[in-house]
């Protein structure tokens, strides 16, 4: 077999997974068989089956019309999903450890397809992650934009959502904190217990969450820090309880090895 050209390797790079192997085999002047190796060597994945579509399907409308349930959801897309709005590809991953969670959201989405199991790295350490990746999910990122603003670069441009009604902006707020929040008790000089919230993000969606939850429960304060390029928000001891409180009220799925704790207050 002849070697792949540099135009050859970039042709198939671009394109592997966003049109079918034969069709790529045929422009290539190559085998399917080959063209499927070669992918397979560099690494390249794709769900397309030979009619160019994806093996599985899901519910394209979920995110179409806001719900308490969707808006959950979104939520925990902003703070743990990925999106190549190239590609079309959903993806999120946890640590296996939350494999039910996943589950929860594969069933709430309508995917036929299967959790896939992966071994990944997180501050040099390696650990199992469970992943759910959706192809052509060109209409649930396109609604996931119009509705809530989340798109290819939200760890750097993440913005407030679309939404007016209160509790489904609660249910949004849940659904983040369960991505990219903390919940925890830390203690007093006198060995007290308080709980504490703490939220990453961008500066301008925590903003939005500090606004919100001002107006929800009169905390008057602004409680976002910076440290290097990363935004928190933070709020403890009586302020996060009210909150958490409320919020834990939301009926969503919620993880529980978070909510566990809010829980064991009431």
């Amino acid at each position: 077999m002849n070697k792949y050209s540099k135009e050859d390797l970039e042709f198939l790079v671009k394109n592997y997974g966003k049109i079918t192997a034969i069709t790529i085999a045929k422009y290539l002047n190559r085998s399917h068989a080959e063209i499927r190796r070669k992918a397979n060597e560099l690494g390249l994945r794709s769900t397309l089956n030979n009619i160019g579509v994806s093996r599985y399907i899901h519910n394209k409308e979920y995110f179409k019309k806001l719900s308490v349930n969707n808006c959950y959801w979104a939520g925990f897309l902003a703070a743990d999903g990925s999106i190549d709005s190239n590609k079309n590809i959903l993806t999120v991953s946890l640590k296996s450890t939350d494999k039910k969670h996943l589950e929860l959201l594969k069933k709430e989405l309508g995917f036929t397809g299967t959790l896939k199991t992966v071994i990944t790295t997180l501050k040099d350490k390696k650990y199992e992650a469970t992943k759910l990746y959706i192809c052509g999910a060109q209409t649930l990122i396109g609604d996931l934009k119009n509705n809530f603003n989340i798109t290819q670069n939200k760890s750097l441009f993440l913005n407030p959502p679309n939404i007016e009604n209160s509790e489904m902006a609660k249910a949004f707020i849940v659904g983040y904190i369960d991505g990219d929040g903390t919940v925890c008790f830390g203690k007093t000089k006198q060995k007290k217990r308080y709980l504490r919230l703490s939220v990453l993000g961008t500066k301008q969606f925590l903003n939005w969450i500090n606004e919100f939850l001002n107006e929800s429960y009169a905390i008057g304060t602004k409680n976002i820090n910076k440290h290097k390029n990363i935004y928190a928000y933070q709020i403890s001891s009586l302020m996060a309880r009210r909150v958490l409180l409320d919020l834990c009220k939301i009926k969503v799925p919620k993880l529980k090895r978070k909510w566990n704790k809010v829980n064991s207050l009431c």
